[in-house]
């Protein structure tokens, strides 16, 4: 490991993946915010940020519950969600709620591109 006055200790790709994934695993940052935003229209927006993975994913099915399918969901916010929260917004995407603001990896992982589902073929 390197180490610069200027930039502190160094480490190489591989492990700061490692250190994320083992944060992951151990719950570290592992909260989520779900909240509701009315359009002028009477339409709501979700606004999703922080991690969608384990619980979290339950926790999303409940609030999509409580308000209503949403017109669309901003996912500007979200910084990570596993295998089940990419299912989640898969399905979401699929019944007609517009996933907007994703990440590039988010997007490509969930299948938008730019808010707008992106063809099968």
């Amino acid at each position: 490991m390197r180490w610069s006055p200027r930039n502190g200790p160094r480490i190489g790709p591989v492990r700061a993946a490692r250190a994320l994934l083992s944060s992951l695993r151990r719950g570290a940052d592992g909260m989520l915010r779900i909240s509701k935003s009315e359009l002028p229209d009477g339409a709501h927006t979700l606004v999703v940020e922080g991690r969608l993975m384990g619980p979290w994913v339950a926790e999303l099915h409940r609030a999509l519950a409580e308000t209503g399918a949403p017109a669309a969901m901003d996912l500007a916010g979200l910084a990570f969600a596993d295998a089940d929260g990419v299912a989640a917004l898969r399905a979401l995407g699929r019944a007609g709620t517009k996933l907007v603001g994703a990440s590039a990896f988010l997007a490509a992982l969930i299948g938008v591109d730019g808010g707008v589902e992106k063809d099968a073929g």
